[in-house]
């Protein structure tokens, strides 16, 4: 299980289609780009206080947040950097700490899946959670992950309103139309 932390899992792998086939490399055909460029980066209440965080960062996604948020306020998390991209700190999110805290105002889950890295998905949450600031957003998994994790009733202990993303048509009028990208996922607002 160790393996599947490693660098040489997620980054030296992407062709295998067992492990990644479908996630389009992690571009911007990737479901997890579709999210944050159609509905994050069109919310109209994210804290212009915060950093904006992704927690599992690919370049594709980095990029397009920095053009939207301005890239003094973006930063990702990932076990490895192969295009030196500056807003991207090596570093394994599992080794995420209070001495890492600082204020977020959007945060990503994107580390790794449920079945394979689960200490790392749940740590990244709880991590996450603990550091978004009032009224900022939490984009995370439902209850209905593969390590049977209670992820909404967390959000909820750290104070965070729920939206399951795929019961929505719309939120703050974006549309939600596109099930199969939305149904899997909660965006948490913290109180």
């Amino acid at each position: 299980m160790s393996e599947n932390y490693s660098v040489d899992y997620w980054f030296n792998q992407v062709d295998n289609q067992e492990i990644h086939g479908g996630l389009d490399n992690f571009n911007e055909k990737f479901y997890g780009f579709k999210i944050l460029k159609n509905l994050i980066c069109n919310l109209n209440d994210i804290p212009l206080d915060g950093k904006i965080v992704l927690l599992g960062a690919r370049e594709t996604s980095i990029k397009m947040l920095c053009k939207h948020f301005g890239s003094d306020r973006v930063v990702g998390f990932d076990i490895s950097n192969p295009t030196n991209h500056p807003n991207i700190t090596v570093k394994n999110v599992i080794d995420l700490s209070d001495k890492d805290n600082f204020p977020i105002a959007f945060a990503y889950n994107d580390v790794g899946n449920f079945v394979i890295t689960p200490r790392a998905k749940l740590h990244a949450q709880i991590w996450g959670a603990k550091n978004i600031i009032k009224g900022g957003y939490f984009l995370g998994r439902t209850n209905n992950n593969n390590a049977g994790y209670d992820l909404e009733g967390i959000m909820e202990e750290y104070d965070f309103v729920n939206y399951n993303l795929g019961n929505l048509e719309n939120f703050q009028g974006i549309s939600l139309e596109d099930k199969s990208i939305y149904r899997e996922h909660i965006l948490s607002k913290r109180k």
